[in-house]
């Protein structure tokens, strides 16, 4: 999908994080694939942000495994989410120019990586708090700031510093409580008398936009200001990328996280009121399922999400009330997992989620062109997309009730 920045060379799903300092050693010599001979390897713990953002796995090209295979990207995705450190993803670039990718290798990872992964997933579990400095374990840090209406860019971003692509961010910024301005210095809030602005989705879903971030002095995003969009920009902004609610210990590029203009996959067609892309999956009980089984029957309910995505947790319980309240009706609630089935399943052992849940979802995701996590999307019963909303905002639950009980009728 079209998106606001540049491409992530991981995707959330991805073990590896920029510039990690658990691990000094240089990356294995590059194996003797045909396709990457002419490469240069990459060390993948000190990736830098500007090869982060160059490089689109999910297009499924110049995608390897070590013995040479071709990967198509669902199953690159299945290496990449697998976390105990069993196999490595390697970047490769052009001797001409080592800051764009151009290739990604899978390969079992030595003992010595093993242990760097293992340290620097313990480091970055540790890593709980959004990049405005809150708590991402409170509740009281999913609550969005009442900026002053009257409120200018000139004035709030005086004693503020822009961020560049080059400073990186590592945890995940908490987009309720940044101040979003648009081209004229204007704030455009989130919410207005606690009901989601549409205009505040306009302008970060504004496939014409981009955005530069200002910090402060402990580099604690405070403030978004949006503008027209780079040609290089416009370029990468077809995959996932991390949202505001995305797991930012799990990225290896800087993270700015708003999506493009109303959600457009990469002919321009806008999802929401458009036909929903059928998909074919496997739930995490091994049954089949398809969107186009549901079609003239029932009206489906997306929630696509992954397992360490906090606001993901917190949504829940909500979530949950959903399908009781819709238990017997024409209602199907289905949960696009990123993880695989084993996270999936250890993570259910602590949470509950009565979601029936896809694992594995990332290929889905991108198809329906999810710009962060959560993402909310609701199809009726011809099969078209009636509702879309990205982020857990206060009394969503609310507005996903009212859509389906208006469909039922």
């Amino acid at each position: 999908m079209k998106k606001k920045i540049g491409i992530l060379l991981l995707l959330s799903a991805f073990v590896f994080e920029a510039n990690f300092k658990g691990y000094s050693q240089e990356t294995k010599p590059a194996l003797q694939v045909e396709a990457l001979k002419n490469l240069i390897a990459l060390d993948p713990f000190k990736v830098t942000n500007e090869q982060g953002q160059s490089f689109d796995p999910s297009k499924g090209q110049e995608l390897y495994f070590e013995d040479g295979t071709k990967l198509s990207f669902e199953k690159f995705t299945t290496y990449a989410q697998n976390r105990d450190g069993g196999y490595i993803l390697i970047p490769y670039v052009n001797p001409a120019n080592k800051n764009k990718v151009v290739a990604m290798l899978v390969r079992k990872a030595s003992a010595e990586e093993k242990e760097a992964l293992k340290a620097m997933m313990e480091a970055n579990a540790q890593a709980n708090t959004f990049t405005d400095g809150t708590d991402m374990n409170d509740p009281a840090s999913m609550e969005a700031i009442k900026f002053d209406p009257n409120l200018r860019a000139e004035d709030f971003l005086k004693d503020l510093k822009k961020l560049s692509k080059k400073d990186g961010m590592r945890t995940m910024v908490n987009i309720g409580r940044v101040a979003i301005f648009d081209e004229n210095g204007k704030l455009v809030p989130m919410e207005i008398e606690g009901k989601p602005n549409p205009e505040f989705n306009k302008i970060t879903r504004n496939n014409d936009l981009s955005s530069d971030y200002y910090v402060d002095e402990n580099n604690h995003i405070k403030a978004a200001v949006y503008r027209k969009a780079t040609l290089e920009e416009k370029r990468g902004r077809n995959m996932i990328t991390a949202g505001r609610s995305d797991n930012m210990d799990e990225t290896t590029a800087t993270a700015q996280l708003l999506s493009s203009s109303s959600i457009t996959d990469e002919k321009g067609v806008e999802l929401l009121g458009s036909k929903a892309k059928n998909f074919s999956a496997t739930d995490i009980d091994g049954k089949k399922v398809s969107l186009d089984e549901f079609k003239g029957k029932k009206v489906v309910v997306l929630n696509f999400w992954f397992t360490r995505c906090k606001p993901c947790v917190v949504e829940m319980p909500h979530l949950n009330t959903l399908v009781d309240d819709f238990k017997g009706k024409d209602v199907v609630f289905l949960a696009i997992g990123n993880d695989n089935v084993e996270m999936i399943n250890a993570f259910l052992k602590k949470n509950e989620f009565k979601y029936r849940i896809v694992p594995n979802g990332l290929g889905i995701a991108n198809q329906y062109n999810v710009a962060g996590f959560p993402t909310h999307v609701i199809i009726d019963k011809k099969g078209k997309v009636v509702f879309l909303e990205t982020s857990y905002v206060s009394g969503l639950e609310d507005r996903i009730k009212a859509q389906i009980e208006t469909l039922l009728k």
